[in-house]
């Protein structure tokens, strides 16, 4: 799957969604390597792209894998159009010699001698070819034990040092904690031997100024996971490090699990955290859900003209009820009840339903949910593939999902939802 990015809307982005996962497994021995020269943002970027797409094709009969550098320059999110830098980054890749599984005792390590990951490498005004090295090759494409890499965290991290840390310790998420190790071995293989040698690093607590604490600092606020520091001492010196590594929760803000969606919806049109809380708590997610679905058609109809106030408008159909094509009434009058659409909002609610399970599915489900959407789907403007993807694209994902999931809705169901809201909230 190629790349997809939240992207603005001319109308009101009601349903903004992240950026989709785009996870590769990674095998361990190439995940706790250390490398002996300098490692920088851009080459760990582009070798972590790389070894993606040898996962995912053949490598050519001379044993070269291939791949446009256009696509490398947007899997890497490369802002830059200098391309000679990237080619001279992607070039000098093929001097930097790693030394391997380098978390393993050395009795138990693996014994084949360092080597470059990308021994060889040809670049064209159009693609780069390389080869990866032939202890790894097997490695990465069978890979015993690896972790979950994924390509959509990689692309937003500005430090190197926080790169390596997250990758390091995303293989632990599992256990919880990392495996102890020297500080001076960990720093090591987070810098590269060649920068770790450096006078300014040779004392712990420069160490930890300069790139430790910034680096969690960094890991906590832009991935999925958070990292706790904690230091081993020998003595009054630090002997070794570990970190407790935990995925982040979203917080329900009182709210059930399933609120979330709805809640991130209301968000998206403008309205505070704890308005938007005390909505769904006050009228049930399902009829928010209803009138968010209402004001999204009603910011989309170029007909009935611009909509200046999508808050304001939320809040009287919510209350009102009315049809989303009306608009609000005047002081003193009393808009006409209108025909509710059961099977519309019981539509909605599997729909954000089926958003709440893809986000609780693993990483390679849900890669195989969007491949068989993408084979399902035979609009292009709905396809999830390209640099960017549409909410409009998004929406008949997750509707796509929701009905592959549970089926087409019977009325029996429909009717047990309406008498349900009818009655009011559901509660559990």
């Amino acid at each position: 799957m190629t790349r997809a990015k939240k992207i603005p809307v001319p109308a009101l982005a009601l349903f903004p969604v992240s950026e989709a996962p785009e996870p590769y497994k990674k095998a361990v021995p190439i995940l706790h390597s250390k490398p002996r020269q300098s490692f920088s943002l851009l080459q760990r970027k582009s070798a972590n792209a790389l070894l993606k797409n040898a996962l995912e094709t053949e490598p050519e009969q001379d044993g070269f894998f291939e791949i446009a550098i256009t696509k490398l320059i947007d899997d890497i999110d490369m802002n830059s159009n200098n391309l000679e830098h990237l080619k001279s980054a992607t070039r000098e890749m093929m001097n930097i010699v790693f030394e391997w599984d380098v978390l393993a005792t050395r009795d138990n390590r693996i014994k084949w001698k360092a080597s470059a990951l990308f021994p060889e490498m040809e670049l064209t005004k159009s693609h780069v070819r390389y080869q990866i090295s032939n202890q790894m090759l097997p490695q990465l494409k069978r890979p015993e034990v690896y972790a979950m890499i994924d390509m959509a965290i990689v692309r937003k991290f500005k430090r190197p040092a926080a790169l390596a840390i997250w990758e390091y310790g995303v293989r632990f998420e599992q256990v919880g904690k990392t495996t102890p190790m020297l500080w001076e071995e960990f720093r090591n293989m987070v810098l590269s031997d060649e920068v770790a040698s450096k006078a300014t690093y040779s004392e712990y607590k420069h160490f930890k100024h300069k790139q430790l604490k910034p680096s969690i600092a960094e890991i906590n606020a832009i991935s999925d996971h958070d990292f706790q520091l904690f230091e081993i001492k020998e003595g009054r010196n630090i002997h070794s490090l570990k970190f407790t590594v935990t995925r982040k929760r979203a917080a329900s803000e009182g709210l059930d699990p399933e609120d979330l969606p709805t809640l991130r919806d209301l968000k998206s049109l403008g309205m505070k955290q704890d308005e938007a809380t005390e909505c769904i708590k006050q009228y049930g997610r399902d009829k928010v859900a209803a009138a968010v679905m209402a004001t999204k058609r009603r910011a989309n109809d170029k007909k009935a003209g611009p909509l200046q106030s999508p808050v304001s408008w939320f809040r009287w159909r919510l209350r009102s009820g009315s049809d989303e094509t009306a608009e609000p009434p005047r002081a003193g009058e009393k808009p006409a009840r209108q025909k509710v659409d059961f099977r519309e909002r019981f539509l909605m609610h599997r729909r954000n339903e089926a958003e709440e399970y893809f986000k609780e599915l693993s990483h390679e489900i849900q890669t195989a949910r969007m491949e068989d959407y993408e084979n399902w789907q035979k609009n292009p403007a709905l396809s999830l593939k390209g640099k960017k993807k549409s909410m409009v694209a998004a929406e008949a994902f997750f509707r796509w999902l929701a009905e592959k999931t549970w089926g087409e809705p019977t009325p029996e169901q429909i009717l047990e939802f309406a008498q349900e809201n009818l009655a009011g909230p559901v509660t559990k």
